[in-house]
């Protein structure tokens, strides 16, 4: 839970479920994040909108790794960090991508890559309404 670690830094969720939007915005409050903000859209429409200032990337890879590195390339404004959780499987096709994985503990990897935006333009956050 990235927003809990440094509740100073601003940190964007996209979900495009209300299901499971409702219950991150319940672990806001019982948290008392006041930057941790969740955007209920799908991410691949809120990309076509917006290019994210930010130092890192991250989401559940449930896509293949070439697709979930296409979405966080057209969602930023400048070069920053991927950084998956991926399975062991994946290890192979991450390295093959040119990312670092970094293993943490005996079953936990991540796929770590420097990103440049595929866009041009100027960073502009999101409107939060909550």
């Amino acid at each position: 839970f990235i927003a809990a670690l440094d509740p100073s830094r601003p940190v964007y969720a996209v979900e495009s479920k209300g299901k499971k939007t409702r219950m991150m915005e319940g672990l806001k409050e019982a948290f008392g994040l006041p930057q941790y903000h969740i955007l209920n859209e799908n991410v691949v429409e809120l990309c076509r909108k917006w290019a994210f200032d930010v130092e890192f990337v991250t989401a559940k890879a449930f896509k293949k790794l070439p697709e979930v590195l296409a979405i966080a390339e057209s969602c930023i404004a400048h070069a920053c960090d991927l950084v998956i959780p991926i399975s062991e499987a994946q290890k192979a096709q991450a390295q093959g991508m040119g990312a670092r994985v970094v293993q943490q503990g005996p079953d936990y990897f991540y796929f770590i890559k420097p990103i440049k935006p595929r866009k041009k333009g100027k960073a502009k956050p999101p409107v939060y309404e909550p």
